[in-house]
Order: C-alpha cells, then structure tokens, then sequence
C-alpha cells in the first residue's frame, strides 16, 4: 500500500524547511540568549518564538489540507486549557469529589476509540503537538506562564483524546508534556496538581516499557520518512533520550516532595534520579554531588546512618571527578561549593555523637550492640568509597574511644571550612560553625568520664563562643547573640557541674578555699550570661514583655531555672552572704512558679521542672527561717 506521501505528491509533503528551523531555535534559546543585553532578556528567545510560530502555522496549514483518518476540527482550539486538567492512564473517569464539572480530558474514551497512530498525518499531528509544547515552554521561559499553560494544554488534550499515550510514537511527547505542565505547577505552589501530572508521566513510562521492545520515537524522527533520510536517532539513542526523559520525571517529583515537606517520597524520587543519571552517565559531578549530600540529611533526620555516610562518601567521589581546583577568585564558587559537602559531613558526625549518647543515657544497662537493621528504600549507589566511608563509622558509638575519632574527624573538617567562611567576610556561616564546634565538644564530653576533662572541653567552649559574641553588636545580630550567649551559659553551668563532681569524689567536708571560690566564680559567670539573655528581652522601661515573646517562653523560664539552681550551689563562709544566695533561689524558684500559674501553656511547657520549683519555694523558706535565726 502506498504512502500518503506518495499518494497525494511529494511537493505537498515537503518537509525540509523543519531541520534548520529545530537548529536556529535551539541556537537561538541556547547559546545567543545567554548573550541577550540585561534591557532585553528574553531577545534570542522572542525570536526562537517566532521560528516556532513559524513553524507551527505550516504544520497546520499542513494538517488542515489532509486531514487523518478521524476529521480534525479547529487545531487550536479544540481543547482549551480550562478542559485540560490529566488523564489518569487506570481509569475511565476521574473526578474531583468537590468538583461538580468532569473536564473533557478526563473523560477517557474506550481503548478502541484511542486508536495507536499510524498513518504519515498521524506522524505530522504528533510532531506538530511537540512544536505546540516547546512554544509553551517558550512563553514559559519568558515568565509568561498563563500562555505557555495554554499552549501545552492544548498540545497534551490533542494527544489524549485522539492517540493511545503508550505507543512509539506518542510516549516520548505524552511524558515531555505531563512533565513541563508538572513542574509549571510545581513553581505555582501546587504541588498536589504538579504531582498528579508527573505521576502520570511515571505511568506512562511504566506502560510503555512493560509493553514494547522497541525504543519510542524522539518527535523529530516522525518526519525522517518524508525527507528522505535516516531517524536522527538510532535505537540505542532512543532509549537513552527516553529514559533521560523518565529521569526528568523523577527530578521533578522530588522538588515537588520536598516542597510538600513529604520528606521520606523526596528521598525516594531524589535517590532513584542519582541512581538512574549514574547509570546513564548523566550527570554534571558538582550537582549530582551536592544533591547527594543533600540526600543524606534526610537520612540524618530518619537515624539512618549507612545511608547518610553512603551519601556523603558518594557525593565526595563524584566530586573528585571536577579535578584538582585552586582556591582563586574564578574557582571559588567550586571551592565553597566543595566545603558544603563537608558541612554535611560535619552534622553528620554531630548526629551520631549526639544520638549514640542520648541512646546510653537511654538504655537502663549502658550496655549497646551494634545494629544492622537499617530499611533501605532503595539499592544504593554502585561506588567504590572504602576510602571515603572509612571517616567515620555507620553504627552507634558507645565509648569515648569510639568518640574520639568523629569528633577529630569533625574538628578537621571545620579547621577547613573556617579558612574560607571567615567572619569578617561570611558572618552568619562562621558563627553557625562555631556553633557546631561547641557542639561538637558537648557531645565528646558525654562519653568521657572523667569529670575535670569534661569541665576543660566544656571550657573549649566557653573560648569560642566568647569570641564569637564580642565581635557581634546586638543591635544587627540579636537573635543569634542571644543564642551564643545562652549556650555560654549553659557551658559555664556544666562546669560547675564537673567541679561540684570533683569535690564529691573527693569526700572533703570542707573543700578547700580555691575549689569554693573557683565554683563560686564558675556559678557567678553561668548566672551572668543567663541574665545577658533575659536582658535582652526587655523593653525601654526594663521590664519584660507579656505575654512571653513565642519561641522564647522555655527558653526565658529554664534560664530562671537555671539561675535558682546556680545560687542553691554557690558556697560561703560568711552566714549572710549564704543566706543571700538562698534568698536568690528562692525568688527565682518563686518567679517560675508564679509566671507557670499565671498561664497553663507555661506550666505545660516547663512539666518536668515544676514540680521542682514548687518543692524547693517550700522548702526553702523554712531553711532560710532557719539560718536567720541562727544567725540571730
């Protein structure tokens, strides 16, 4: 049987004028518009518009003089972006419950009805449908998004309604188009309509693999028989152009998760598309790095170790694939950008520090074994990173020999990054890694018995976090003052922790003067910066606001807490100065339990410490009864 090329005259069916025109559209998007002057961004791309509009008369024009086997009516306008809404590929109606209005494209015909295209119109339809998508792209592109809808719309409900959407022919476009409208939606914040579109791109591809061997067409290989020549793309191409495609699905789905914060169904579509552009050898090495380390924060959230170091081991392999760098000027977005994996791999080692501890203090024996019971959402990547995962361990520490090392490895990584995020020149990045350095002591500290080391690590911190906060003027950086000096505090009472442990174990009934006045100094420096911190919070008139500012309710309360218990330690010989600091517990004892009786939120959130307060407010004022009268 004769084509229709043959039969109705090769002149009409003259499609020459489609290769060159492909070619200055894709010079003019991809190279002549990063030169655009900044007056007239979107120059090149205005014109790539044209050839395109271009382009798509003719094909209309084309298909308006020999229409296919099912008349065509009006091209443009026979299904409007409004009718447009998916096409679920498993059933036969899909209606939104609140919604009274079934769109036309979601009225899926019989599968007989959807006929597998066929004919050499039906090729010039297709192809005209992937011109009509890459002109909304355009619009798009040019941030003029109610058009570009438009445009892919009506290309996707040209597809639906007429052609099975899992044939050679149709399946590249179909998925192309669900993906372009998917994350149009996506950047429009909704996410539940961008992840119907690309879930059903996901089903596409599902379909056509399940049900061909046969690589599908890439829409410009449709025309390849009217001009004479060879499909641009052999097979082998084909499917990679497909499966690159299917890639793109996946991409999109995780940025849409992660925006829904569905965080476990981000991770998921986020490592099948590393995965999947490892495999393909698609991949530009600092993203797919960076993407990788981003991965493994998830996985630092969910506990999950092996995955998280698997992460992090990747994303470093991969980077050393950019090569050796110098730290210059033109490199240094590399360098900094190499310096962010390794943050990650520092709160990496800040969790396991702190979860490995909270598990012992947890466990009723101190005594843990090793886990290996981790779920795996999905095979991981087929590296080779002894090297990298020899850093640090997957599995919980019980020991300060196993600690040492992840705090070293953690210190060494942040001795780097502090090179470059200095803080003259990164201010708030130098202040949260020296945050993370104290951290990083703090949790050490849990594992090492020995109360006068402890006291110096918690030292440690007290050094870096001072100098951090008088470098900063409260006025331009109050919030994160406020939390360096609060954390200074909570270092300082640690160490009268460790000093009051020292003097227990020495079992003196009178401690020596040194050690008292050495406690003392220690409890009047925490009560200090508690009081720093309270300070803040007050008005002109030097009284605090009320109700408590949200977010600093606990925070406010535990510090009068804090400074209650710090005064109940303070030692002195002189009767009266003793009797002071009882006096001060109590007011403070008092102000907490006043402040959590004025309102039950407060009462709610300092449940453990309450009852405390209550007890020693009680107590206190008879021992202060007490001494008064021995003193008189």
């Amino acid at each position: 049987m004769a084509s229709s090329a043959e039969t109705l005259g090769a002149q009409d069916w003259d499609f020459s004028y489609v290769k060159p025109s492909l070619a200055e559209i894709t010079r003019l998007t991809e190279v002549d518009s990063l030169n655009d002057p900044e007056e007239l961004p979107f120059k090149s791309k205005y014109a790539a518009r044209e050839v395109l509009e271009t382009l798509k008369k003719k094909l209309c024009s084309f298909l308006e003089s020999y229409p296919s086997d099912e008349e065509l009516v009006n091209i443009d306008e026979a299904i409007s972006p409004e009718d447009v809404e998916l096409c679920d590929l498993t059933s036969s109606v899909e209606r939104d419950e609140n919604d009274d209005n079934l769109n036309k494209s979601q009225i899926r015909q019989p599968q007989q009805q959807l006929r597998t295209p066929h004919s050499d119109v039906d090729r010039v339809e297709i192809f005209l449908r992937y011109i009509q998508g890459k002109l909304g792209f355009n619009y798009i592109d040019c941030e003029e998004t109610s058009s570009g809808e438009e445009h892919l719309n009506q290309a996707l409900g040209n597809i639906v309604t007429k052609f099975s959407t899992s044939s050679p022919w149709t399946a590249y476009i179909h998925m192309y188009l669900l993906n372009q409208l998917g994350i149009l939606q996506a950047t429009r914040r909704q996410n539940e309509k961008a992840s119907k579109f690309l879930h059903n791109a996901e089903a596409t591809y599902a379909s056509y693999k399940s049900n061909h061997s046969e690589a599908p067409s890439f829409p410009t290989d449709l025309l390849s028989p009217f001009m004479g020549t060879a499909d641009e793309n052999n097979e082998q191409e084909k499917w990679k152009l497909f499966e690159a495609e299917h890639t793109q699905t996946l991409f999109y789905l995780a940025q849409v998760y992660q925006k829904s914060e569905e965080g476990s169904k981000a991770a998921h579509y986020c490592q099948l598309t590393l995965m999947r552009q490892l495999e393909q050898k698609q991949y530009q090495p600092v993203e797919w790095a960076l993407n990788a380390a981003t991965l493994s924060q998830y996985f630092l959230v969910e506990y999950q170790y092996t995955l998280a170091r698997h992460c992090l081991s990747s994303a470093m392999k991969i980077f050393e694939e950019v090569g050796e760098f110098e730290k210059d000027t033109e490199e240094e977005g590399l360098y900094s950008k190499s310096l962010d994996i390794k943050r990650c791999w520092v709160k990496y080692g800040l969790s396991l520090l702190e979860f490995s501890w909270m598990r012992l203090v947890a466990d009723e024996d101190g005594v843990l074994n090793d886990v290996d019971d981790e779920p795996k959402i999905a095979d991981l990547f087929d590296l080779e990173l002894t090297r990298y995962e020899s850093w640090m361990p997957d599995k919980y520490l019980l020991d300060f020999g196993q600690a040492r090392p992840v705090f070293l490895k953690i210190q060494e990584f942040l001795g780097d990054i502090k090179q470059f995020y200095t803080l003259d020149s990164y201010c708030s990045d130098y202040i949260e890694l020296t945050q993370d350095h104290s951290k990083a002591y703090k949790n050490l500290s849990v594992f090492e018995t020995e109360p006068d080391r402890r006291s110096k690590m918690h030292k440690r911190r007290v050094d870096l976090l001072e100098a951090v906060t008088k470098e900063l003027n409260p006025q331009y950086y109050l919030l994160v003052w406020r939390q360096l000096v609060y954390e200074t505090a909570e270092a300082y009472s640690a160490m009268v922790d460790c000093k009051v442990e020292i003097m227990n174990e020495l079992g003196d009934s009178q401690p020596s003067s040194q050690a008292v006045s050495k406690l003392n100094s220690l409890c009047q420096k925490s009560i200090h910066k508690y009081l720093e911190y309270v300070g803040s919070l007050k008005g002109p008139d030097g009284s605090l606001p009320d109700p408590i500012p949200e977010g600093d309710e606990r925070p406010l309360l535990v510090a009068w807490f804090c400074i209650a218990r710090l005064y109940y330690k303070m030692s002195y010989r002189d009767p009266e100065q003793q009797i002071n600091c009882m006096k001060k517990t109590l007011e403070y004892y008092k102000l907490v339990v006043e402040t959590c009786d004025k309102q039950t939120k407060y009462a709610t959130i300092m449940e453990a410490e309450l009852p405390v307060c209550r007890e020693m407010a009680s107590l206190l004022v008879v021992k202060i009864d007490r001494m008064v009268s021995r003193l008189s």
